[in-house]
């Protein structure tokens, strides 16, 4: 098992979505997941010169299930294998989950009284 797998594996006590549940690419940079055929949640990116900029949001029900997690793993590994060499993501300081960003290899290159920017350097 993949990690990503094995993380939403350990997040889905009580998980309601088996079976239900698929993540797609939609456009040039970005993936979709949905559930029942209805959004959960988007993760794409604004790609120039070879570095990106993500970017993700999620319905506030489906929190807490590890959707997010995915679609910022999903999205990662694809603008690695483009070749992408800076990633960048940004979040609010009052974001409860930004050891996620650093468990994909994000750095933290700033932060300031609001917000925390990311940074990832491939090769």
């Amino acid at each position: 098992m993949s990690y990503i797998s094995d993380y939403l594996n350990t997040r889905r006590v009580g998980w309601p979505y088996d079976g239900r549940y698929t993540v797609d690419r939609f456009g040039e940079n970005g993936f979709v997941a949905k559930i029942d055929g209805n959004v959960a949640g988007l993760a794409w990116a604004d790609v120039f010169d070879g570095e990106a900029v993500m970017h993700m949001n999620l319905k506030p029900d489906y929190k807490e299930y590890g959707i997010g997690t995915e679609l910022l793993h999903k999205l990662m590994n694809y603008l690695i294998e483009s070749g992408c060499s800076i990633v960048r993501y940004s979040i609010s300081v009052e974001h409860w989950a930004y050891q996620i960003y650093e468990n994909l290899g994000f750095e933290i290159e700033s932060r300031d009284m609001e917000t925390i920017n990311f940074v990832r350097r491939v090769g």
